[in-house]
């Protein structure tokens, strides 16, 4: 997920070189969040991963680092936001139009 918002606010040659690369990734799965969409909560970029032996965890970047989150602190709220994020987001294959609009 990506927000439309952070490629709006910057120089067209920074927006241009940013939807080139994100349409450049053909095997990623890329979500556009509409500008307008309130991402309460998330406030960096963060990573959800289910690993090989079941378990679970995050991580988010923040300006004192990267933190890890393991099941058992704050992994289910962590989940419930970018489940809420990902429902405000774009399908697919209209993202890519979006992006491909921007250029």
């Amino acid at each position: 997920m990506f927000p439309v918002s952070a490629l709006l606010c910057v120089p067209q040659s920074v927006r241009i070189e940013q939807v080139d690369h994100l349409l450049s990734m053909d095997r990623v799965s890329l979500h556009l969040v509409p500008e307008g969409s309130a991402l309460i909560g998330i406030t960096s970029p963060m990573l959800l991963v289910r690993l090989l032996e079941g378990g679970k965890a995050a991580s988010a970047d923040h300006l004192t680092g990267n933190v890890v989150y393991g099941e058992t602190d704050g992994f289910d709220r962590l989940t419930e936001l970018v489940k809420r994020a990902l429902a405000m987001a774009l399908p697919t294959p209209q993202s890519r139009k979006v992006l491909e609009e921007l250029r």
